[in-house]
């Protein structure tokens, strides 16, 4: 188990994402710890703290809905890369807008409140990454919420991942562990968000505030600049 919440809960490769999360969904499995008990809770406080009770949401990396304890807001568009969890949110909630993709397209809708929870550090391609971001901006109104690390947690459990990696034979990756600390080359990433802050400064979005949950992960609380319209 991880040494920290969120950070090393699977061991398999993602070299096609798509077919892990649908197997790991097919299988019975979850979204993950963070959707779920003391840090779930700590999230909607955050949520709640800034944008009140969202009546409009686009929740990027939308999961199994175990955030929303099962229940997303009335209107509400949940976005995944999995086809297995789309189809059966599709099931469940069929008044709500559903749209099987990755972050890094960007959907035609926008709301007031973006979510993106525990996705970023999952997203090993740099142009993905990149990407996630613009369909954020593009995509939000008003807020952007982001959960991801604010710490690199990859060299406390750089062992665990090297014996992962032998036991799995993934040698260049076993390899790789050993001079690129800022991966596990299979499945999670460490980038310092605030490097992209000039990001999203251009499309017009401030970091109002930074909330940080433990040593490792927090949320960044980002704010559309309102229009300043001079008298003519």
């Amino acid at each position: 188990s991880s040494p920290f919440p969120g950070c090393r809960e699977e061991a398999s490769p993602v070299s096609n994402p798509r077919k892990y999360w649908d197997r790991r969904y097919a299988a019975g499995g979850t979204s993950g710890l963070g959707s779920v008990g003391t840090l779930r809770d700590w999230k909607h406080q955050v949520i709640l703290s800034y944008a009140g009770t969202p009546a409009s949401v686009i929740d990027v990396g939308c999961g199994d809905l175990s955030f929303w304890h099962g229940c997303p807001p009335e209107s509400y568009t949940g976005i995944d890369l999995s086809t297995v969890i789309i189809a059966r949110n599709q099931r469940r909630y069929p008044d709500r807008r559903w749209i099987c993709s990755s972050g890094s397209v960007r959907p035609p809708v926008t709301a007031p409140v973006v979510l993106c929870l525990d996705l970023l550090f999952h997203l090993l391609d740099e142009t993905e990454y990149r990407r996630t971001l613009e369909t954020l901006c593009a995509c939000s109104e008003r807020w952007i919420f982001i959960y991801t690390w604010h710490t690199n947690p990859i060299p406390a459990i750089r062992w665990q991942i090297r014996v992962d990696h032998l036991r799995h034979l993934r040698l260049r990756a076993f390899a790789a562990s050993f001079w690129d600390l800022t991966s596990d080359h299979v499945y999670e990433q460490f980038r310092n968000l605030r490097t992209d802050l000039p990001l999203f400064t251009a499309a017009g979005f401030d970091l109002d505030r930074f909330v940080p949950y433990d040593q490792v992960g927090g949320m960044y609380v980002f704010r559309k600049r309102e229009e300043k319209h001079e008298d003519p």
